[in-house]
């Protein structure tokens, strides 16, 4: 009964602290985040900007979200007192979840969206000013190293989102100040600070929470209007002579069975053209909604869609015009490779160069193998696939729009190796 008596004077100790007063201290840091010289190197790409911005959102959610838990499990050790304090906000430092209003209207307008980040990671700096100087002046730095470590994780985020801003052309015509604060003398209740403290490392959580889901559906966006970007061609026309330019032809198998080989090399050549999509996605592509959305993208020129049951139907009963039809999907493919095997040379010193040769080759086996089967069938390559599929222009120099461009190749290549093969695995069951 005595200790019920005392969770409830608790509780109505910490309900009145929806309008507490807590002691500002420290400069004013969040006016210059990237630090105050006048001199500043280039900016980056607005898309690569944002890339590193969600890493960094991440990584400070994962800090202070262990210091939010490690503060409850040692200062607020009552759950009761936890849960009502999980539901309030200090005057001054209002968060709130992201809904997909918020996130369609963040999506509309990137500017707006920059500019209300970095006042809600202004606030977020401020109030954790606070918690600093409480840890400092009562607490003998207990958690101190843990405060320091989430302050400079959210000045390294309010640095990227200047950058953003200053990329975009806005301007900040107003910062944030500790007027957001009621001045008045620091909190000597202990109980009463170790609250005020773990509401606002609670809600500095919920502000790395709300901007990531933010940042990640902006990024999402920007991606997916690659599905009209432009890579830039490099190369001979190897397509036009798959099997070697040599005018000598050795005498060709039966139909029959350069299809029984095709098969073959085309299960060759989707086990390495799937693994390559897998490495590229675990190494470049992290994001899984970033990956998600890039699975659902093509681009212009290299649209590879599913086999249904009527595609089949119609490969079986013209075998000729799906081997010439073949043949241009996958010089379209070989086409759009060595884009990524220019970008992997030019950019990326040459870390997947090896395997995407490996599917050069396994491609060009597979394409002669085609070509074999049209002079089979007596029939004539009328227009050979040119490289006009691909827009011309300068080579894509933002990494992270490049590794997308790279990624929705791979992946198509991938699906276009599928497709090739329900079709002549029906072609060759119908023989």
């Amino acid at each position: 009964m005595y200790f019920q008596s005392i969770i409830l004077t608790v509780l109505a100790i910490v309900s009145s602290m929806i309008n507490i007063d807590c002691f500002p201290v420290g400069n004013e840091r969040w006016k210059h985040p990237c630090g105050s010289s006048t001199l500043r190197p280039p900016l980056p790409p607005q898309s690569e900007i944002i890339s590193d911005l969600i890493i960094r959102l991440r990584e400070a959610d994962d800090i202070a979200s262990n210091l939010r838990n490690k503060y409850a499990n040692e200062r607020i050790i009552i759950k009761a007192i936890r849960s009502r304090l999980d539901k309030m906000h200090l005057d001054g430092f209002r968060v709130e979840d992201v809904q997909e209003k918020n996130v369609s209207l963040t999506i509309e307008n990137v500017t707006v969206t920059l500019l209300e980040s970095y006042t809600q990671l202004s606030t977020a700096a401020i109030f954790l000013g606070q918690i600093k100087n409480n840890e400092k002046i009562y607490d003998h730095g207990a958690f101190s190293a843990n405060i320091i470590d989430i302050e400079n994780k959210l000045y390294d985020v309010l640095c990227h989102v200047h950058m953003a801003i200053d990329q975009s052309g806005a301007v900040i015509e107003k910062y944030q100040s500790r007027d957001i604060m009621s001045i008045e003398l620091p909190i000597m209740d202990r109980r009463y600070r170790y609250s005020c403290d773990y509401v606002i490392i609670k809600d500095i959580v919920l502000t790395f929470k709300s901007l990531l889901v933010s940042y990640e559906a902006i990024k999402a966006t920007i991606v997916s209007s690659m599905i009209n970007i432009e890579c830039f061609p490099v190369g001979n026309e190897r397509w036009k002579h798959p099997c070697g330019s040599s005018t000598l032809r050795p005498p060709l198998p039966p139909q029959s069975e350069i299809i029984s080989d095709l098969i073959i090399r085309l299960r060759e050549a989707d086990d390495i053209a799937s693994n390559l999509r897998n490495k590229y996605a675990n190494e470049r592509i992290i994001i899984k909604a970033i990956r998600s959305r890039l699975d659902q993208v093509h681009l212009d020129g290299f649209r590879v869609e599913d086999v249904t049951e009527k595609n089949v139907s119609l490969a079986i009963k013209n075998v000729t015009v799906t081997h010439l039809e073949s043949y241009t999907q996958l010089s379209t493919a070989a086409i759009f490779l060595e884009q990524i095997k220019n970008n992997e040379k030019n950019h990326a010193h040459g870390a997947f160069s090896t395997d995407i040769i490996d599917i050069e080759n396994k491609l060009y086996d597979v394409l002669c193998h085609v070509h074999m089967a049209i002079d089979q069938s007596d029939a004539v390559i009328e227009k050979y696939q040119s490289r006009d599929i691909l827009s011309i222009q300068l080579p894509i120099m933002d990494r992270r729009y490049r590794y997308s461009c790279d990624y929705v190749i791979i992946k198509d290549i991938v699906l276009t190796f599928k497709s090739l093969l329900v079709s002549y695995e029906a072609i060759k069951a119908s023989m």
